[in-house]
């Protein structure tokens, strides 16, 4: 009786794909009325012709081994040999979508609903052509359910008993093919459409088996400030972008990051972020924290799972260790978390900058990061990192000096071109006291601090390019006065047991004051006397003329 079912069911199923073929689509396909014919069967009918050439021999086969069949003979066998095409339909399935989609757009214009209409009408099965486009669908699932139910009325010591069993595992196979090709295609659709919305170098996103698991914004914890970002997960990468403008639904691509290598922890909630977590990668680890708890943990499910699944070759954990080499990049401290360095404690300021150690994440100061490292797991050239994790002697331990905390607080108190006034002895005061100091503090690196250079007349700017100040030379007139002056007062001193014998930096200061006085007089004097001069040629030629 189940076998006498299963003859019936698949005569009427023939009957609609002969009615399909000849009354849809060979006249379609011929048509000289309507325009691109050819192209509009193939993505209505897909491949229906295979499919419904193999259910005639199908049926051919079945009718004939039914013809005397009896309780005791088999049919296991023919769904044997029968399972293997069932991946025909794979093709269609994949092609059902699109094929419904056009069907309506074709409706809507008169001679093609017509057209549709009478080949309805000629095929005399009671169906429109969306009725007998599903039948193809359900095919595959209603042979399994046969199969079962004879398999379920089939005792165990039947001959035909292992055929059947065999047949039904190899039909769910095919069955789960068949859903799973409908599935990817249905995902490449969405991953299609996704890749036309992103602007930038995002990577190629439809291929087949990729997924789109989960999708929706966080808040990025970026260097400055939190900033919010659209994130999506699929079933092996996750990737995040921004909005090109508030109304649109296009982005911006900015960095994706290979589940093999992801890592994502919980944070507790602080004073700063809630409803935080970590991602770790090892290009780039970064907290995000989401609107409400709820989307936190779901954020958190998913891609734990994603993370976990099988089919990855996922690196152990502690294989990922946040700044590690070869692990997990690190988690930046973001700038406003502290305003000193963190290795010797000095504050930040416009001149004494922070820097993050590319290995730990810290913020730390010049002087505190003076090396660098080649970190393979995130670039190829040598990053700043800190002394800490150089191992280098001189620097977290040392901090800066007292003397440079001065400079410091100096440069950021004044512009980059400083006038003071004072006397000339406080500017040869300054002068010397410069060069009196230790060998030791005016050799240190500059470290991206600026130094001061004195000059003449205490104008003072600061040089990033010289570490020691520079004195200007003396003119020759100025010199030389200076030495005879000197000389003179090396007599009057050997007299005095209370002298030196060293000529006072006021004495000096009042010496190259009077020098440079008479030489500015010198050239007024001589801009007088020019004057003069041409006044009197121009009085000589005008008599001349007279």
């Amino acid at each position: 009786l189940l076998a006498q079912e299963m003859l019936n069911t698949e005569r009427y199923y023939v009957k609609a794909l002969t009615a399909m073929v000849e009354h849809f689509l060979v006249p379609l396909r011929n048509s000289t009325e309507i325009r691109n014919g050819k192209v509009l069967a193939e993505v209505l009918f897909s491949n229906v012709e295979l499919i419904w050439a193999f259910n005639k021999e199908f049926l051919a086969s079945l009718e004939k081994r039914l013809v005397s069949f009896q309780a005791k003979d088999s049919i296991g066998d023919l769904f044997l040999k029968m399972v293997p095409f069932l991946k025909l339909y794979s093709s269609y399935c994949v092609n059902h979508q699109a094929a419904i989609t056009k069907f309506e757009e074709l409706k809507a214009n008169e001679r093609m609903d017509l057209f549709f209409k009478k080949a309805a009408a000629e095929a005399k099965l009671n169906h429109d052509l969306p009725a007998l486009l599903i039948m193809p669908i359900q095919r595959v699932p209603r042979y399994k359910l046969l199969i079962e139910e004879m398999l379920r009325q089939t005792i165990d010591g039947h001959k035909d008993y292992a055929d059947l069993e065999k047949a039904l595992k190899k039909t769910r196979e095919v069955a789960e093919f068949v859903n799973e090709r409908v599935r990817n295609e249905e995902e490449l659709e969405k991953l299609l459409l996704l890749q036309k919305r992103i602007k930038g170098t995002c990577p190629q996103l439809a291929i087949v088996g990729r997924m789109l698991i989960h999708q929706g914004p966080l808040n990025k914890v970026c260097r400055k400030a939190s900033k919010k970002r659209n994130f999506f997960l699929l079933n092996d990468m996750l990737f995040y972008c921004s909005k090109v403008d508030a109304v649109s639904d296009n982005f911006v691509f900015h960095r994706s990051f290979s589940l093999e290598t992801l890592k994502v922890s919980d944070l507790a909630d602080s004073q700063r972020f809630k409803n935080a977590f970590q991602i770790l990668s090892v290009g780039k680890s970064f907290v995000v924290f989401a609107d409400t708890p709820a989307e936190k943990y779901e954020w958190l499910s998913k891609l734990s799972h994603a993370v976990q699944a099988p089919k990855k070759k996922i690196l152990i954990e502690t294989t990922l260790n946040e700044g590690e080499e070869g692990g997990a990049a690190p988690v930046w401290v973001q700038d406003d978390e502290t305003d000193k360095c963190m290795l010797c404690k000095d504050e930040f300021s416009v001149f004494f900058r922070r820097h993050h150690c590319r290995k730990c994440g810290k913020l730390v100061c010049g002087n505190c990061s003076t090396q660098r490292m080649k970190l393979e797991h995130i670039s190829k050239e040598p990053l700043r990192v800190c002394d800490l994790c150089s191992g280098f002697q001189g620097g977290p331990s040392r901090g800066r000096t007292a003397s440079e905390k001065e400079e410091g607080n100096l440069l950021q108190s004044s512009s980059s071109i400083t006038s003071i006034s004072s006397t000339s002895s406080t500017s040869i005061s300054s002068t010397n006291d410069v060069n009196d100091a230790s060998p030791t503090a005016a050799s240190k690196p500059d470290d991206n601090r600026l130094q001061p250079v004195v000059f003449f007349q205490n104008m003072y700017f600061y040089d990033t390019f010289s570490s020691p100040p520079v004195v200007p030379e003396l003119d020759e007139a100025t010199q030389e006065a200076l030495e005879k002056f000197e000389e003179g007062k090396k007599d009057e001193h050997e007299k005095s047991s209370s002298n030196t014998g060293e000529v006072t930096q006021q004495d000096k200061g009042n010496l190259l004051l009077d020098s440079e006085g008479k030489r500015l007089a010198g050239r007024e004097n001589k801009s007088h006397q020019e004057s003069l001069d041409r006044e009197e040629t121009k009085k000589h030629y005008s008599s001349s003329d007279g």
